[in-house]
């Protein structure tokens, strides 16, 4: 019995030994950086364990390509983006699960009417690959045109006429005698009876406005980047392309027609008051709109070429003339 006791206390110490080492390794293995995620808008560059290796797991930007890395690997999902920078990637190897290469320009949105950026240059070249790689050659939209600008006011009013009095005379025998004859006057009684010849007249109305200015054109899409790719064994990697050149701005709404001319005045009433008080005359109606601005041109299509082993495809020559153009 006393040996029972002694081997029963000498497992549980080793038990409580082994949960002990559980537990710290367990605290050693939990990195508190695994879980922490990218504080800027686009997540950072990240490399596997071998220090040559770049592996694209998200949406990643890259401006610059560093020369150590040897093998780009872009995962299913994974976008590698040059916001429209020119950028040379040369590697060794170049993998891709359903990844993509993506040079549309991302900066600020153009002004009203100016022209979207055009991508930059991108060069890939590589000894070999493998899998599947999608690259989007892209160009900015156009900055959309600006509102016209509110029509003119109309004319005022015309002025309305001036009111006019006149009398008649009439005459009343006397009954009595002449003594109510006034000097000059033939016999019996005379007096001016006033009446209103000619109204007083309203005040026209105004003028139409004026028509809206026109609206200003949209600005013209950027183009999209050239791209030349080279690799010494195709055999494993399956490369597809899009042109999406940038889309002219819209137009910009014509402004607004101009507010109706103001009511003319009315005209004067005449010194006795015998015609009517006349009205200021109503406003005009309003302008109509103006025209819209006419659209931005859709970006141009810049060559794409695939020198894949002793194949070319795409439009090397366009892409060979395109870069001699720029080197003069």
């Amino acid at each position: 019995m006393y040996y029972f006791f002694i081997f029963l206390k000498q497992g549980c110490l080793r038990l409580w030994v082994l949960l002990a080492a559980v537990v710290i390794l367990g605290a050693c293995a939990y990195d508190p950086a695994d879980g922490a995620g990218s504080n800027g808008d686009e997540p950072q560059a990240r490399t596997s364990l071998d220090e040559n290796d770049l592996v694209v797991s998200e949406r990643m930007v890259v401006t610059s390509y560093p020369e150590k890395i040897r093998r780009l690997t872009i995962l299913k999902g994974a976008v590698l983006a040059t916001n429209g920078h020119a950028l040379h990637l040369d590697v060794e190897e170049i993998v891709s699960f359903g990844g993509v290469i993506d040079t549309t320009p991302f900066d600020p949105l153009p002004s009203e009417g100016a022209s979207g950026a055009s991508g930059g240059l991108l060069h890939l070249t590589a000894k070999r690959g493998r899998g599947n790689l999608h690259i989007l050659a892209g160009g900015q939209s156009g900055g959309a045109g600006a509102k016209g600008t509110v029509g003119d006011r109309g004319d005022k009013g015309g002025r309305g006429n001036n009111g006019e009095a006149a009398y008649h005379r009439e005459c009343l025998r006397p009954i009595l005698s002449e003594f109510f004859r006034e000097p000059g006057e033939g016999p019996g009684h005379c007096f001016k009876n006033w009446y209103c010849s000619r109204q007083t007249g309203s005040g026209a109305s105004g003028g139409r406005g004026g028509t809206g200015k026109p609206g200003s054109p949209g600005g013209d899409g950027g183009d999209t980047s050239p791209v030349l790719v080279e690799l010494d064994d195709p055999s494993g990697i399956v490369i597809s392309t899009e042109l999406r050149p940038g889309l002219g701005g819209a137009g910009g709404l014509g402004g607004d027609g101009g507010p109706g001319g103001f009511g003319g005045d009315p005209g004067a009433r005449d010194s006795r008051n015998e015609c009517r008080e006349a009205s200021r005359g109503p406003q005009g109606p309003q302008g109509e709109r103006g025209p819209s601005g006419s659209s931005g041109k859709k970006g141009n299509q810049q060559p794409i070429c695939l020198r894949l082993g002793v194949a070319q495809i795409g439009n090397c020559r366009d892409f060979d003339d395109l870069t001699q153009r720029g080197a003069r």
